[in-house]
């Protein structure tokens, strides 16, 4: 694995982890921001994600999609 790829791994991650931090902004005693709050961490977490994926390229899309499997677990939800 490349450096780049190793970036872009990181950054992968590191937006999952931020996105993440969205659930912990009901309990902050912000005031009346947090949806303005919510939807910056959002649009960062995207940035941040999709910088990843160009910069890791296409292998390191196709690693994330085997080691995460949306669609099986999306197919495993909904027809139970």
């Amino acid at each position: 694995m490349t450096v780049h790829e190793k970036i872009a791994v990181w950054m992968i991650v590191g937006s999952w982890v931020i996105c993440a931090s969205i659930l912990v902004l009901p309990f902050l005693p912000i005031g009346r921001n947090k949806l303005v709050l919510a939807a910056v961490i959002y649009v960062v977490t995207q940035v941040i994600f999709w910088t990843g994926c160009a910069i890791g390229g296409k292998e390191v899309m196709r690693r994330y999609q085997l080691a995460v499997p949306v669609k099986k677990w999306l197919a495993r939800v909904m027809w139970k």
